[in-house]
């Protein structure tokens, strides 16, 4: 692709400035293994889910760049934009010289993901396709930005909070209801999919909830 090729050069000049001598090598939720520095100070999210754990987490302050959909919380409105999550703006990206993108299999595209790898970008990936791995994404980013206790104790708050839903609805009917997250094209939720499950957790069946792809048209 031209305009990899014609980034890689910025990129290889960058790489150095980019990821410290320090970084530790993980894997992420997507199976890849990422050297990731022992707390990153220039944090680029290419999704609202993850803005918002950031900022939950009391991290804001590390967030340099997110995409043009990242509006909660209001502070993040300030922030630079790097594009949207299907069509981020590497330009942008490493022009904010990050030393961490986070990226989810939610949204984000792999090739994407690929592309900022090739640039020297260390890129963590989560896979929140239920409301566990939600808690685990939460987790997970927790311990890359040095927040444990804190990640610890949103992911307890919000398993409190889903239990005490399930005990209520235990006995009530569950109604068949039908999803629409994109209209143009039209979109529904599949199977192994968070919208899915959250569905179901809320006391509802998707018609959709059995279709094989995570996201049919």
């Amino acid at each position: 692709m031209r305009w990899l090729a014609s980034l890689s050069g910025v990129g290889l000049i960058l790489a150095l400035a980019v990821v410290p001598a320090r970084a530790a090598e993980v894997q992420d939720m997507s199976g890849r293994r990422v050297a990731v520095p022992a707390r990153p100070a220039r944090v680029v999210s290419l999704a609202p889910s993850l803005t918002e754990i950031v900022y939950a987490l009391g991290a804001g302050e590390s967030l340099v760049g997110v995409t043009e959909y990242c509006d909660y919380p209001k502070e993040a409105t300030a922030k630079p934009k790097v594009g949207g999550i299907y069509t981020p703006n590497f330009e942008a990206i490493l022009t904010l010289r990050p030393d961490l993108v986070l990226a989810t299999t939610e949204g984000n595209r792999e090739e994407h993901v690929r592309g900022l790898a090739a640039l020297g970008i260390p890129v963590y990936v989560v896979r929140p396709v239920d409301f566990a791995t939600v808690l685990e994404s939460i987790e997970r980013v927790g311990r890359l930005l040095g927040r444990q206790g804190e990640a610890a104790a949103l992911a307890g708050s919000m398993r409190q909070e889903a239990e005490a839903i399930e005990r209520a609805i235990e006995h009530v009917r569950r109604p068949r209801l039908l999803y629409l997250p994109w209209g143009n094209p039209l979109i529904v939720p599949g199977r192994d999919t968070l919208i899915t499950d959250l569905i179901r957790r809320a006391g509802g069946e998707s018609v959709t909830g059995d279709e094989p792809l995570a996201y049919p048209r």
